[in-house]
């Protein structure tokens, strides 16, 4: 009997079986629609409904795509956290989501999109520069990443997809 059931199992198709780094960067673009960019970039309020409740797909991701990304907000950051939601309620809900079983995946997106709030507020003068939390997601970025088998160059190509403000300065 014990063959006949794996406890790591996942149902076909629930997860990812292709290049780890395609994923991200394909999730990422989706996500990063022109008015996500323009809340990150220069803090506009949306208004949160966003004309959902007559496309109840829309809002089922909505839900699931605010409550997977601000679970995994450390407390170091909960400064963020309005502004964290304005950009989570601005992001691209028109493809599906990556499936909750991706859990490395939402924790790499959670963290970069957390660090590109963080840069872009310290950018417009919002916030005192912080590099105490800009550690702290950094180091959750490469943990993510190195458990999802990223590189150095793949990171650099995701942070590529992020409007030129919310990138890290390049090193001198």
């Amino acid at each position: 009997g014990d063959e006949l059931f794996d406890a790591d199992a996942v149902f076909p198709g629930a997860t990812w079986a292709g290049s780890r780094f395609v994923r991200a960067w394909g999730v990422l673009s989706s996500w990063l629609t022109e008015l996500a960019k323009e809340v990150l970039l220069r803090g506009n309020q949306i208004q949160c409904a966003m004309d959902e409740e007559g496309r109840p797909a829309h809002k089922g991701r909505r839900d699931l795509l605010v409550e997977l990304l601000a679970s995994r907000m450390p407390g170091e950051c909960s400064f963020l956290t309005r502004r964290f939601h304005q950009l989570v309620f601005a992001l691209g809900v028109h493809q599906a989501l990556p499936s909750v079983a991706e859990g490395d995946l939402w924790d790499l997106l959670a963290a970069f999109l957390l660090q590109a709030v963080l840069r872009c507020d310290t950018r417009r003068g919002v916030l005192e520069p912080n590099p105490y939390t800009e550690r702290v997601l950094q180091h959750q970025v490469h943990a993510a990443a190195k458990r999802l088998g990223l590189t150095a160059a793949e990171l650099e190509g995701l942070a590529a997809v992020l409007p030129e403000g919310a990138r890290a300065k390049a090193e001198a």
